[in-house]
């Protein structure tokens, strides 16, 4: 497979990948106005074409380049004038034997010409030996694995054509002494010996000296039985030479000797001679003739059954489909149906397309379950290529799948039917593909990729183990993508979209393509998605850290819609894939992924995602966002304790900080913000002490921040509760020295009586609560800490003071 592939995507920034996942649960169609993530991609499809899709040619349109190359009959007069015999090997002592006996033998002598006759034939039984020996050898020599076998093959061959050939020249030169010898023409058998003289000339392509010959025959021996073979040799002679007039004319000769044992011979090649001249009806007629003369007869077997196959040629020429059986079954009703199938073939190789069409599809009709049904549907197909429209022709392609996969399944048809059959299913699907598919991409012609798409998914439902599956698969994606690039109506660009993110998934999940190919689909995937959910890449402003104010309940997750379901299974193909840390797109990838998530508030798988990419790739444009958005989660999650470990990780990238001032002016403040969240989820969870700790923590952070006394305050009352009231006392004394005027200081004053008194420091509980009635007479409460005062005093033996207080 070859192609060529750039892969330059659209993209402007992380903004606009951020905001192109902030989709709308539930939308179906894209927006008139989105813009479209594109491929600069260049795929040529490698495709070579093979007889099975190429249309078919019709012999009257070809044109004719020279002389017309007429069929020939496939019965020839050796059939029936061959010299017959066991081809047995001849010893030359037999020859010398003879050669010895004519040596001592007068010419006068009666028996001389028979003796030469006996000769001649042990010449021709030796030829006809040394021939067949050399013939015999040709499956050797085409099956020999080496050079060397089969040289040796050839030469031996070689030695044995020329012992028949020599045998051949040496029985010639004795029919030549017979013939020629004027004391011999009262020699009884003369006639055979001329026929024979004559015949081994034509064998041994002497063809004006045979001829000579068969007219010496005819003229010296008008009566012999070999004088119909003598017209035969000229009647034949004429045929091959296309003199079909004079050809004609010996035919008719012949057929002048009803009883010769050639007679139906020449009546088949009179059919011959109305079929070159194109009298087609009159060969429909001899053809049928001969049909009925030689039925039943077992020596002329081979001519019947020639007779009934040219019946058919002839029928071709001047019949009508529609009619053919019927006329097929008046001649051989055993045979009709054979019939039917060589006029399939005749219309097929004539270019005939629309009978050949009717033919097979009768053949079909007739034996649905006929070992060869599959070939007669690919006979269809190729037809339906030369005279139907590309519809048609796809539909036809998918009656020729359907019947491999129904027959295959059901192994209806024979193991190399079968094979067969899924061999021509298979090229004529991807090769028709291909071919529509770099002509679309040529021509611009949405519809010619609608039709090559129908191929495309005939093929790789039908063929998932054949050896071109990967090369398709791919292919057939980029035909998708392209026909949603080249699609106007949104409803459709957004259904094709889809399906070409899916194509792109399922190349890359079967992993048979270049390494290059399946990082390319694991991108075209996402894009992909990206394209048929509606993308908008127009750039917007970071999401907002999140406020650590924020009450609302921790969110449950919404349920993500199928079709984002599946862009999210595109980004796990792409991150599975992608290894290589430094690839920018699989760092978006998990973004993406990720935000798509945050979006439905699936905040924990979320998060994993956010927290890889701020660990592994904080140089990465997306890392800014996923701090924030990790942030965000944390908080929404109530986790404060995690959202304060990741504010101080960040907190401390100072490097990276530096060209974010916003970002880390805020993270200050959220810090403070988390550890206040954290307190409150501890004191919430009754964990007190903790509780303060982490308040106090909150304090030392940064202890001349502004509104630390709510701080103190709070980390003295965790304390308390949780009975650390030394640590209770240490906040609220603290409190009290640096926010004398706070509101919460006079709150933690009376706390201060309270921890004191606990602990027995009845003193300082004392002086606690005269402070705060001091302070705040004016206050509900501040009686009722001056009678506690009054108390201590008392108990204490100061009764001055508690008088005073009184």
């Amino acid at each position: 497979m070859t192609m060529t592939i750039s892969r330059v995507l659209f993209r402007p920034s992380a903004v606009a990948w951020l905001t192109g996942v902030a989709l709308i649960a539930g939308s179906a169609a894209p927006a008139l106005s989105a813009p479209r993530y594109t491929r600069k991609n260049k795929v040529d499809i490698e495709v070579k074409q093979t007889d099975a899709t190429k249309p078919l040619v019709e012999e009257d349109a070809a044109g004719k380049q020279g002389k017309e190359k007429k069929p020939q009959p496939t019965i020839t007069a050796d059939t029936f004038i061959a010299i017959q015999g066991k081809v047995q090997f001849i010893r030359d002592e037999q020859i010398r034997a003879f050669k010895l006996l004519i040596d001592d033998t007068d010419d006068d002598n009666a028996e001389k010409p028979d003796l030469l006759f006996r000769l001649a034939e042990q010449y021709a039984q030796k030829q006809r030996y040394w021939r067949f020996r050399a013939m015999e050898l040709y499956p050797k020599v085409n099956a020999a694995k080496s050079r060397s076998a089969k040289a040796a093959l050839v030469k031996k061959q070689k030695s044995y054509n020329a012992e028949s050939h020599e045998a051949l020249v040496d029985a010639i030169k004795v029919y030549r002494a017979i013939a020629t010898n004027s004391k011999f023409r009262s020699y009884k058998r003369m006639d055979e010996a001329l026929f024979y003289y004559a015949y081994t000339l034509q064998q041994a392509k002497y063809m004006p000296e045979a001829r000579k010959v068969y007219l010496q025959l005819i003229r010296e021996h008008p009566k012999s039985k070999y004088v119909p073979f003598a017209y035969l040799a000229f009647a034949d002679y004429f045929f091959l030479e296309s003199n079909l007039t004079n050809a004609l004319k010996f035919y008719n000769k012949v057929l002048e000797f009803p009883k010769a044992a050639i007679y139906e011979y020449a009546l088949y090649k009179k059919g011959w001679v109305f079929l070159n001249l194109n009298r087609n009806e009159d060969a429909l007629g001899v053809f049928f003739e001969v049909v009925k003369k030689t039925k039943g007869e077992k020596d002329k077997k081979n001519l019947n059954k020639a007779a009934k196959k040219d019946f058919v040629r002839a029928y071709a020429e001047a019949g009508k489909p529609k009619l053919a059986y019927k006329a097929f079954q008046r001649v051989d009703r055993s045979y009709a149906f054979n019939m039917l199938q060589i006029l399939g073939d005749i219309y097929l190789g004539k270019g005939m397309a629309q009978k050949a069409i009717y033919t097979f599809r009768e053949l079909i009709d007739i034996r649905p379950k006929h070992k060869n049904v599959c070939n007669w549907e690919f006979n269809v197909v190729r037809a339906m290529l030369t005279v139907g429209n590309r519809s048609q022709q796809a539909d036809e392609i998918g009656n020729l799948v359907k019947l491999y996969s129904t027959y295959a399944k059901r192994k209806i048809l024979p193991k190399a039917e079968t094979s067969e059959c899924r061999e021509h299913a298979i090229a004529t699907t991807s090769e028709l593909a291909k071919i529509w598919h770099n002509e679309a991409n040529k021509t611009l012609n949405p519809e010619i990729l609608a039709d090559a798409d129908k191929l495309y998914l005939l093929y790789l439902g039908a063929f998932p183990k054949s050896k071109g599956y990967p090369t398709m698969q791919y292919y057939h994606a980029e035909l998708l993508w392209k026909r949603a690039e080249w699609e106007k109506k949104e409803r459709l660009a957004t259904e094709l979209w889809e399906r070409a993110a899916v194509a792109f998934t399922d190349v890359v999940k079967a992993n048979k393509v270049g390494p290059d190919l399946r990082k390319e689909s694991a991108y075209a995937a996402v894009l992909g998605w990206k394209n048929a959910l509606a993308v908008d890449p127009t750039p917007k402003d970071l999401p907002p850290l999140p406020d650590a104010k924020d009450e609302n309940k921790i969110p449950k997750p919404r349920p993500i819609e199928p079709r984002q379901q599946k862009m999210i299974e595109a980004f796990d193909i792409y991150i599975d894939y992608i290894k290589n840390p430094k690839d920018e797109e699989l760092v978006m990838m998990k973004f993406l992924k990720a935000k798509i998530y945050w979006e439905h508030d699936h905040l924990k798988e979320a998060n994993k995602l956010f927290e890889d990419i701020i660990e592994h790739h904080i140089g990465h444009e997306t890392a800014q966002y996923s701090a924030n958005l990790l942030l965000d989660s944390l908080n929404r999650l109530h986790e404060y304790g995690e959202m304060l470990k990741w504010v101080d990780i960040l907190a401390a990238k100072k490097s990276w900080l530096e060209d974010k001032p916003e970002l880390a002016a805020r993270l200050k403040v959220l810090h403070l913000q988390s550890l206040r969240k954290h307190a409150e989820k501890l004191e919430e969870d009754k964990d007190y002490v903790a509780c303060g700790r982490a308040y106090v923590d909150i304090f030392n952070s940064d202890p001349n921040a502004e509104a630390l006394d709510e701080v103190l305050y709070n980390a003295g009352v965790c304390f308390e509760k949780g009975k650390s009231i030394g640590l209770a006392i240490k906040m609220f004394e603290i409190l009290s020295k640096r926010y004398p005027k706070s509101t919460l200081t006079q709150k933690a004053i009376v706390r201060l009586g309270n921890n004191y008194a606990a602990i027995a420091y009845y003193d300082k509980a004392a002086t606690k609560y005269e402070l705060y009635a001091h302070k705040f007479g004016g206050e509900k409460d501040a009686s009722a800490s001056l009678n506690n005062a009054v108390f201590y005093r008392r108990g204490l033996g100061n009764d001055d003071q508690a008088i005073d207080d009184t």
